[in-house]
């Protein structure tokens, strides 16, 4: 049964590593894109 709950365990852990991973994957997309949007108009004349 231990061995089992191990399992368990690492596949959570792996789950939330993918999880974090995609969520600092979305932040960069979204940092990037703002600074890429920045260089033309509209968007770059709106406030920092």
């Amino acid at each position: 049964m231990s061995t089992n709950n191990k399992n368990a365990e690492q596949a959570m852990s792996k789950a939330d590593a993918f999880t974090q991973a995609g969520k600092t994957a979305v932040l960069q997309n979204i940092h990037g894109t703002m600074q890429f949007l920045q260089k033309f108009p509209p968007f770059n004349q709106m406030e920092n």
